[in-house]
């Protein structure tokens, strides 16, 4: 696929056992794609699967296996796209076909400005800059919004200060977010929106981050800190997302 920084490829994949077969096209990311690695495919991952946890209505994802066979039987059209790369691990999120990224300046519809909310709730639930005006990372597919490219999430790991991680509301990113101008001009349900986050728990955060391959397992175990702290803070943190609209509710 010639779009995006990291040039991610299209798969089609096979799952399941011997006597249950199910085919899945994806879009996957692996090593040796441009700016991937490993803590960002964990990142992916793990945004991905959390972002539907909340009930967002992200592309579903997937651990892919790259084999050196199967390398080497690609090899020619990787070559010839430019494009390298290394057996292990990689992660393929759902293809969606009528996927269509947001135009920008962002126009919303009023159904759609609930679950815009949602993504910006998420967004700086799991301090993620990379859905803005510049890079939207966002579409509709239907009637619904779906966020998509999650790698550089949590990125407390590795760009931003560790600060109190309900303290978000002075974070530079969320002034660039992709929606924040629109949903300081619109008429929220903040309430409502808030709500449906409080309603998952730790225990389904930890199962989730549980998901991670091994060879993952500190991502998993620093997010899921992570992510436990707000929740064990959610009253400042619902302050902190006044705060960074520059709003009151």
């Amino acid at each position: 696929m010639p779009v995006g920084r990291t040039r991610p490829i299209l798969l089609d994949c096979v799952r399941g056992t011997p006597a249950r077969r199910e085919r899945a096209r994806l879009v996957a990311k692996g090593i040796g794609l441009p700016e991937v690695q490993p803590f960002s495919l964990a990142h992916e991952f793990l945004g991905c699967r959390l972002a539907r946890l909340y009930g967002l209505m992200a592309p579903k994802a997937e651990i892919v296996t790259l084999s050196p066979d199967f390398l080497d039987a690609t090899r020619g059209d990787l070559t010839a796209a430019g494009l390298r790369l290394e057996p292990g691990l990689a992660v393929g999120t759902e293809f969606i076909a009528d996927l269509l990224p947001f135009p920008v300046p962002v126009q919303l519809a009023d159904d759609e400005i609930v679950e815009a909310a949602a993504i910006y709730l998420f967004d700086l639930l799991t301090q993620n800059p990379d859905r803005s005006l510049a890079s939207p990372n966002c579409g509709r597919a239907g009637r619904f919004v779906v966020p998509y490219d999650f790698e550089t999430a949590f990125s407390f790991r590795f760009a931003i200060p560790r600060l109190d991680a309900w303290r978000v509301g002075n974070l530079a990113f969320a002034r660039t977010h992709l929606f924040h101008d629109v949903l300081r001009q619109s008429d929220v349900a903040w309430r409502a929106v808030l709500d449906r986050f409080k309603t998952v728990t730790t225990t389904s955060v930890g199962e989730v981050c549980s998901t991670i391959p091994p060879v993952w397992a500190e991502v998993g175990e620093d997010v899921r800190t992570h992510i436990t702290a707000v929740l064990d803070h959610w009253l400042q943190f619902e302050q902190e997302i006044t705060i960074s609209l520059g709003t009151t509710r």
